[in-house]
């Protein structure tokens, strides 16, 4: 969050915006795994793989 925060470098709302945003879903995931148990990897690997996704599909626009 915080390399993010000096790559985007928002102004006050947007920085806000993130860290709320960023707060709410790290708070989400706490509460769905609140401890590490045979659900952890997998759901690991899924996002890993979504979020790869995502990077691929923003580093081809223009």
């Amino acid at each position: 969050m915080q390399r993010m925060l000096e790559i985007e470098a928002p102004d006050d709302a947007f920085k806000n915006d993130l860290t709320q945003r960023f707060n709410d879903g790290f708070s989400r995931e706490r509460e769905q795994f609140p401890h590490c148990d045979a659900r952890v990897p997998p759901a690991e690997s899924k996002v890993a793989g979504e979020g790869k996704r995502l990077s691929e599909t923003l580093s081809r626009i223009p």
